[in-house]
């Protein structure tokens, strides 16, 4: 049996009743393929919500990288430092620029299914 959450109320209460999903909160019906194809989309959520927190903790780390490399050793004049700082700032806008493309991707495919 499938966890399905209701797209019309939000509810988790869906079973199966008589060869369709129904929620028992809304009574909003689905069919058996309807059914399953949210149950992989709401998957495929949970694998991209996932994928953003890892990309916001490397943006994160990289962003911490630069903050501790550039002030301690750019008074020194190490140019490799510096170097490192702006690659580490280079990252870090770079894996936000992906995650705002996937939140972008999700929010584009949400109106394009209304």
């Amino acid at each position: 049996m499938l966890k399905i959450d209701c797209g019309n109320c939000g509810s988790n209460n869906v079973v199966l009743e008589d060869g369709v999903y129904r929620c028992k909160s809304c009574g909003k019906k689905y069919a058996v393929a309807e059914a399953e194809q949210r149950n992989l989309d709401l998957q495929k959520w949970g694998q991209m919500r996932k994928l953003q927190i890892i990309l916001l903790a490397a943006c994160f780390v990289f962003l911490v990288i630069a903050t501790l490399l550039l002030p301690g050793y750019a008074s020194e004049g190490s140019h490799a430092a510096l170097i490192i700082s702006a690659t580490c700032i280079c990252l870090a806008l770079f894996i936000a620029a992906i995650i705002a493309r996937i939140r972008f991707g999700q929010i584009r495919k949400k109106l394009y299914k209304r």
